[in-house]
C-alpha cells in the first residue's frame, strides 16, 4: 500500500511537471526534495542531473512553453489592467 501510495504521488509530480504553470521552478524543488527523502536521489547533488531524463526533459518543454506565453498573460493579468484591455491581449 504504503509503495502504490509513493508511486502515485511520483506520478502526480511528474504529470505536474510536464505543465506549462507558473512557478515550475518550486515545484521541481519540491519534487526533488521529495524524492530526497523517499531515498531516491542524492541530497548532496545541487543539480537537477539525479532527476529522471524523462521528468527533465517534460520539464524543459513546458517551461519554454510557459516562457513562450509569459508576456501575455502578463498583460491580462495584471490588477490594473481594463476589461477592454484584457480582451485586445486575447486578440
Amino acid at each position: 500500500e504504503k509503495a502504490r501510495q509513493t508511486d502515485r504521488i511520483r506520478s502526480l509530480f511528474h504529470r505536474q511537471l510536464s505543465i506549462p504553470l507558473a512557478n515550475m521552478s518550486f515545484t521541481l524543488d519540491e519534487y526533488k526534495q521529495w524524492e530526497i527523502g523517499q531515498g531516491k536521489l542524492d541530497g548532496m547533488t545541487t543539480d537537477f542531473d539525479s532527476i529522471p531524463s524523462n521528468v527533465m526533459s517534460a520539464y524543459k518543454k513546458a517551461l519554454g512553453m510557459y516562457n513562450s506565453r509569459a508576456s501575455y498573460e502578463e498583460r491580462v493579468s495584471g490588477p490594473d489592467v481594463l476589461e477592454t484591455e484584457k480582451l485586445q491581449g486575447f486578440m
